[in-house]
């Protein structure tokens, strides 16, 4: 089941966030994943490749998906959409990249 963290704003597993009587009437979501998955291909959402490490190539930091998720998540509630954010579990991705919007877009400290 998807938790509504503020409003518009929900955190959800993978099964949940797809899952039509599961979810709520969401219009955008965010899949936070380490994995292909055909929901990508089915569903209109935004994609982004994320260990549960945090690191994913040589080059790479989680600051580069945290900074490109937060900016998706205000694009879509300043426009009045409702947007799950999502990773397998709905406890480690998920939870990063909503804690890094509070914390940078909502100014709350954990």
């Amino acid at each position: 089941m998807a938790i509504e963290i503020m409003n518009n704003l929900f955190i959800s597993n993978l099964i949940d966030a797809f899952n039509e009587s599961k979810k709520p009437d969401a219009n955008k979501n965010l899949s936070i994943l380490d994995e292909d998955v055909f929901f990508k291909k089915v569903y209109k959402h935004k994609y982004v490749f994320m260990t549960d490490s945090g690191t994913n190539l040589k080059d790479f930091i989680a600051v580069d998906v945290l900074l490109d998720s937060i900016e998706f998540i205000e694009d879509n509630l300043n426009c009045g959409k409702k947007v799950i954010v999502h990773c397998k579990m709905g406890r480690n991705r998920s939870a990063f990249i909503i804690c890094g919007y509070l914390m940078l877009k909502k100014k709350m400290m954990f």
